[in-house]
């Protein structure tokens, strides 16, 4: 199971290498969505919203259903032919595609790690400054809050490479594809897209082609401001 999971880290990373998540509905949006199904649902709040707007099934998710799905977003999943049956619960796997320090989730050692955690989202969305928009720097420095808190309360912290590398390349894929032309993040659209797990359609947000160089750049912006702050943190 757990090499079953990671074949699907593999593949959604792997969607961000086409034209990306942002960009499966060059058709027009999906009238069809559905509350999240609690008791079958992801760690992962992209792959729930899917399932919500009925581009993903919730259970017996096969190879077929991946391919069909991750060629919604252009993405090029026939060498991930191994994959047999899964339900989305099934990705619950601590430290596989899931990770300690989530943006919105607790970690797996200290509670629901699946689940929205509503404390943790008002904390991002806190972030702010005006209350409409987050920055780089203003994600970035949520980042290390929470990765600072999880150390401190949590005896069974993990955040080595691998984490990292996830941690970012997800904080940047959620700028990219929830900023307008401000270069920021709307609070509006992340906020429905946290608590909803729905794509914020009918709060403007049109569909834009993200690119895995794009996310990564982003990445890289995100981690450098994210030392930047953890440095200064050090100096005060």
């Amino acid at each position: 199971m757990v090499n079953l999971v990671r074949t699907v880290g593999s593949l959604l990373l792997a969607a961000t290498s086409a034209a990306g998540f942002a960009s499966f509905l060059e058709s027009p949006p999906f009238p069809d969505w559905h509350p999240t199904d609690p008791k079958n649902m992801a760690p992962c709040p992209m792959l729930n919203s899917l399932a919500n707007h009925g581009v993903l099934p919730r259970t017996n998710i096969t190879a077929s259903n991946l391919r069909s799905a991750l060629g919604s977003i252009h993405c090029d999943s026939s060498q991930h032919r191994g994959v047999q049956e899964l339900t989305l619960k099934d990705l619950d796997v601590h430290n596989a595609i899931e990770h300690d320090a989530s943006l919105t989730r607790l970690d797996a050692a200290l509670g629901s790690n699946t689940k929205l955690n509503s404390t943790l989202l008002a904390e991002l969305l806190a972030t702010s400054a005006d209350g409409k928009y987050i920055t780089k720097s203003e994600l970035a420095q949520y980042r290390v809050a929470r990765e600072t808190n999880s150390r401190k309360i949590n005896p069974s912290f993990t955040f080595g490479v691998k984490q990292q590398v996830i941690a970012y390349a997800e904080a940047a894929a959620l700028f990219v594809a929830f900023q307008d032309a401000t270069g920021a993040m709307r609070v509006d659209w992340i906020k429905m897209f946290f608590a909803e797990e729905k794509l914020p359609f009918e709060l403007g947000w049109t569909l834009r082609p993200i690119t895995l160089a794009h996310v990564l750049v982003t990445a890289g912006e995100l981690r450098g401001k994210a030392f930047s702050a953890q440095v200064s943190t050090l100096l005060d």
